[in-house]
């Protein structure tokens, strides 16, 4: 049976662990949803696609397949693969808040390793530029770019070589 309303069985159980501290209870599909804790992913995306953050993106067309960000919203899929980089801005906060990140971090195959980590090392030194101007530690933020600016441009060359 439902732990909160005591009436309904209970179909979706909640098990917590903070700091060491486990508690477990069960909820009823209704109290459930008045909690909003989802057992099912397919309920879980059409609730992510109807938070204010999609509202200012009813306009953005995907270029390759002709998808609007209102039809990725009703209907909470992607048109294709383009679409997680032309709608990024609205996946992106919802992939990390499940994920932890919107970058892979897994494996990588040897062929590609270079690419990736130099793509990597990008990410992570315009991070560091970024840490750096704030703190304004002026030598260090020069260093950085310049590294920065060496890396980009084997980037540019490497996209041009294709």
């Amino acid at each position: 049976m439902c732990d909160k309303c005591g009436k309904r069985p209970a179909t979706t159980i909640i098990r917590k662990n903070i700091n060491g501290k486990y508690s477990e209870y069960a909820l009823c599909a209704e109290c459930a949803a008045e909690e909003q804790i989802f057992s099912d992913f397919r309920e879980l995306v059409p609730a992510f696609f109807s938070l204010p953050e999609w509202e200012g993106a009813r306009e953005t067309v995907c270029p390759f397949c002709g998808a609007t960000a209102r039809e990725v919203r009703r209907t909470g899929r992607a048109g294709c693969a383009q679409c997680y980089k032309t709608f990024d801005y609205l996946f992106d906060p919802y992939i990390e808040r499940i994920h932890g990140d919107v970058n892979h971090a897994g494996t990588v195959p040897a062929s590609a390793d270079e690419e990736i980590t130099r793509r990597k090392r990008i990410r992570e030194l315009r991070e560091e530029l970024r840490e750096a101007v704030e703190k304004e530690e002026y030598e260090k933020a020069a260093t950085l770019r310049d590294e920065l600016r060496a890396l980009e441009k084997k980037e540019n060359e490497a996209k041009e070589a294709e």
